[in-house]
């Protein structure tokens, strides 16, 4: 940048273009994988400094969850109704029937109330849709739809960074999905504990 102030003509800075920074994007995997350049040529990937900052290593799968996190940044809503259905479930089902069961046999307690019985159920049941809503439905449509893989792997992703990076964000969703209906579900238990301890 320093250098382009004092330049004063467009066609020295077109120079700099074509012979440094275009070499530069042809052997740094920006365009094609590596592999595929000609073995004498591979060794100028690693002396191109722009080969570092695209080839992912380890980066590759959190960039696709980077990736994930942008695109579900605006469909937020979508993860807030897999949170709001196991709540739905705790209220209806637990509170629900619960009035009509009543209280069931527990494990150390001779009996426990039905919400009680149920919800940790319902936390597993909502851990378990978290993370196989997106690694079952979601995976399809991009393979087969939506064809989002074809356009991943155009990049230096390997196979196996989309993969891992699927997992990750399916554990990251599952997770969650499970803390906050898990925060949710203690709240309501300490409310009606401190209704019972207050009468």
């Amino acid at each position: 940048m320093a250098w382009a102030v004092t330049v004063e003509r467009q066609d020295r800075l077109n120079g700099l273009y074509r012979f440094v920074v275009m070499p530069l994007y042809m052997f740094s995997s920006t365009f094609f994988p590596v592999g595929q350049l000609p073995v004498w040529a591979r060794p100028l990937a690693a002396c191109s400094p722009l080969y570092q900052g695209v080839e992912p290593g380890l980066a590759g799968p959190a960039a696709l969850v980077e990736r994930n996190l942008v695109i579900h940044r605006h469909t937020w809503y979508l993860l807030l109704a897999e949170i709001f259905e196991p709540l739905r479930y705790l209220l209806s089902t637990g509170l629900g029937i619960g009035a009509l069961v009543g209280r069931v046999p527990g494990l150390g307690d001779p009996s426990v109330r039905y919400v009680e019985f149920v919800a940790p159920a319902l936390l597993a049941t909502a851990a378990m849709n978290g993370a196989m809503n997106e690694t079952t439905f979601t995976v399809f449509g991009k393979l087969k739809l939506l064809r989002t893989y074809d356009s991943i792997l155009a990049t230096p992703l390997r196979a196996r960074d989309v993969a891992v990076g699927e997992v990750l964000w399916a554990l990251l969703r599952g997770t969650a999905v499970t803390v906050v209906f898990g925060t949710a579900a203690m709240a309501l238990a300490l409310r009606r504990l401190e209704r019972t301890l207050t009468r």
